[in-house]
């Protein structure tokens, strides 16, 4: 049973206004995708997912900060950025009552949001599902525009032919893992994956 002081001692919201200030400042106009608008949507659809899967406040709360360090490590690096967010949760989350044990949990659910995704248990299920959930929304092809137009300031794609190919690869090889990301996310995706193929 988790007591309230332990609860009380992660001060969230504070670690939020000063993270999301961060990526605001700091991040490369380059990203316009991993940025701070992908952030909050991460954090929005973790708690949404939280929310359906009767997840207790005290891991709502680990989960939820998991989510608002996940990318923060493009700051200060594009390879290896699930490594640099860690070292950022490490730096910065003591600062903010969190302890030892929570920052490892915290650690642990940011680097299981690294592609290919392989979560083990529900709570990664639910960061990994929330990190991609957009790919099952009505604004999944404005923010893939968004990912298209950093891949290719980074030539990480070389067009749009080899965006699209790449796109379709993607899909194919990602599923949700939650039950409430399949049925809150499961038939969009499916719809967004044939029009997706459709396109010129």
């Amino acid at each position: 049973m988790t007591s309230l002081k332990t609860l009380n001692n992660m001060h969230y919201d504070q670690a939020h206004s000063f993270i999301i200030e961060k990526l605001e400042q700091e991040l490369s106009p380059d990203l316009t995708y991993h940025n701070a608008d992908h952030t909050r949507s991460v954090i929005q659809a973790t708690q949404l997912l939280c929310e359906h899967e009767k997840i207790d406040e005290h891991h709502t709360k680990i989960l939820v900060t998991a989510a608002l360090f996940h990318d923060a490590g493009f700051v200060r690096s594009y390879q290896n950025h699930e490594e640099k967010s860690c070292d950022l949760a490490r730096e910065y989350l003591p600062e903010f009552g969190y302890n030892n044990k929570e920052i490892n949990q915290i650690c642990r659910l940011i680097m299981v949001t690294k592609l290919p995704q392989r979560p083990s248990n529900l709570f990664e299920s639910i960061i990994c599902d929330a990190d991609l959930h957009y790919l099952g929304t009505d604004s999944y092809f404005l923010i893939a525009e968004n990912l298209f137009q950093e891949y290719k300031k980074l030539d990480i794609v070389k067009d749009r032919v080899d965006w699209k190919t790449k796109q379709i690869q993607f899909f194919k090889a990602h599923r949700y893992f939650t039950r409430s990301a399949k049925e809150k996310y499961e038939q969009k995706k499916e719809e967004n994956f044939q029009l997706l193929q459709r396109e010129d």
